[in-house]
């Protein structure tokens, strides 16, 4: 029950973040840059961002391109591995913040 509570839970996020990248929302936040994976500076990541819309490298030299929407990115090509339609990750700050408690961080 509770892995399907999840799994609604993440499918009306993606349904809404899509919904709101069609409508080009204002208050994009400039994440464009070298990142690293859990602060680790063997693991570097990168963002290619333009506008609302960014390509992301992942610390394996995985690339997926994606959107930026106020506080969150929405990356639909890459997975959370909980069978999700999508990745969301949550901006805050200097970081970047995945559903499985991983992050993104811009310093080491």
């Amino acid at each position: 029950m509770r892995t399907v509570l999840m799994a609604l839970v993440c499918l009306v996020g993606v349904v809404h973040l899509r919904a709101q990248a069609q409508r080009g929302v204002q208050n994009t936040p400039f994440i464009h840059g070298r990142w690293f994976m859990n602060g680790d500076p063997s693991k570097p990541c990168e963002i290619r961002q333009d506008g609302n819309r960014a390509l992301f490298i992942n610390e394996f030299g995985s690339r997926a391109r994606g959107t930026v929407l106020g506080s969150y990115v929405l990356i639909p090509d890459w997975s959370d591995g909980q069978g999700s339609d999508g990745l969301i990750g949550r901006v805050r700050g200097n970081r970047i913040v995945w559903p499985n408690g991983s992050f993104w961080a811009r310093l080491p």
